[in-house]
This record gives structure tokens, sequence and C-alpha cells, in this order.
């Protein structure tokens, strides 16, 4: 995952205020992540995924890491 890329933070940026298809390439981003931890007794479950996938989508308007990072002293 690219999480200090500058571009990738402006995509979350964009994600967190509402662009589905930034919300897109952010889960996209992460799909490796949410597969992995989607595994359960070494097999790949795709109920969990899906469950994550959904969770993502729910709670990703709802982050506040975007405003913290671009108001310490503007470090994009």
């Amino acid at each position: 995952m690219i999480v200090d890329n500058k571009n990738f933070v402006a995509q979350l940026a964009r994600a967190v205020a509402g662009d589905n298809a930034a919300m897109q390439a952010v889960l996209q981003e992460y799909d490796p992540l949410f597969r992995s931890r989607s595994m359960i007794d070494g097999e790949f479950d795709e109920d969990c995924y899906q469950y994550i996938l959904l969770r993502a989508i729910q709670e990703t308007p709802k982050f506040k890491g975007i405003k913290i990072f671009f108001s310490e002293g503007g470090r994009n």
C-alpha cells in the first residue's frame, strides 16, 4: 500500500468528501489487505470480504484523519 503517497492522500480526501471514483480507487488500493483479512481457517470467505468492503464504504466518509493530516503544518 502507498499510504504516504501524496496522490493517495488527495484521493482519500476526495473519497471522504463523497467522490465515488476516488472511493473505488481507495478500495482498490486496499483490496489486498481486505482479501488477506477475509481468510478464515486458511480459506477465502466471500461473506467476510463483502462485510469488510461494506464497512469500508460506510466508514470512509466518517474518517477524520485527513483534516488532522492537513492541519498539522500542511504536510501534503
